[in-house]
């Protein structure tokens, strides 16, 4: 009879222990399935707050660049501009009139704290210049103006960063430039709008934005 009882307290061990077995290693499949989604769950929120925070810094990049865009815009097509920038001659006070015009548009950009030079010489080589780095610049003589990618060309900028080609001293600062020049037609007189942007521009929206653990942004304009 001992000896029965023995077996079955045996049996009963045995079966005891392999349910504590199979219930271990379903938990532990369990944990294991619960970390992976929450691990999965994490790194999707993590993408999608990326996703999120990037498309905001693109969309207020945009923005700002559609309004720069729009001034070098504003210069070859507002009427006054047009006028004083094609067919002014150095005797006329066309400067002075048109000056307070340009100001107010200047001082009316929500971007104005980003622009470094507004310039504008219109086909008498008379000049008006605003920003942040109106007061520090070379005499812009031809060869100097020269310095300025696409200077001559229709519509350029936006495709490079330089250092800027007008400073006075070798610490320039560095600038985006956007050029335009408007020709007026049957005639020879050109003139020419061009805008120095800081590239804090875009990388102002983008300093709230932090990339994964060796994760790098790649910025395509």
């Amino acid at each position: 009879m001992d000896k029965l009882k023995f077996r079955r307290s045996g049996i009963q061990a045995r079966v005891l222990a392999l349910t504590m077995f199979f219930t271990l290693g379903a938990s532990l499949v369990i944990a294991a399935s619960n970390m992976h989604q929450m691990t999965a769950e994490w790194e999707r929120t993590t993408i999608l707050n990326a996703e999120y925070a990037l498309q905001t810094a693109a969309s207020a990049i945009r923005r700002d660049v559609d309004e720069i865009d729009d001034l070098a815009g504003w210069c070859a097509y507002n009427p006054g501009m047009r006028t004083y920038l094609l067919t002014g001659d150095t005797a006329s006070n066309q400067a002075l009139s048109m000056y307070p015009t340009v100001s107010a548009k200047f001082n009316s950009m929500r971007t104005m704290a980003y622009i470094q030079r507004f310039l504008l010489i219109n086909a008498s080589g008379q000049q008006i210049m605003f920003g942040t780095a109106a007061t520090s610049a070379v005499t812009l003589t031809p060869d100097i103006l020269q310095r300025i990618p696409g200077y001559d060309s229709p519509n350029t900028g936006w495709d490079c960063i330089l250092r800027d080609p007008l400073a006075l001293n070798s610490q320039a600062a560095n600038t985006i430039p956007i050029t335009r020049a408007l020709t007026l037609p049957g005639t020879d007189r050109t003139a020419h709008a061009c805008i120095f942007v800081s590239p804090s521009l875009i990388l102002s929206p983008l300093r709230s934005f932090t990339p994964a653990d060796g994760g790098q942004l790649y910025f395509r304009l």
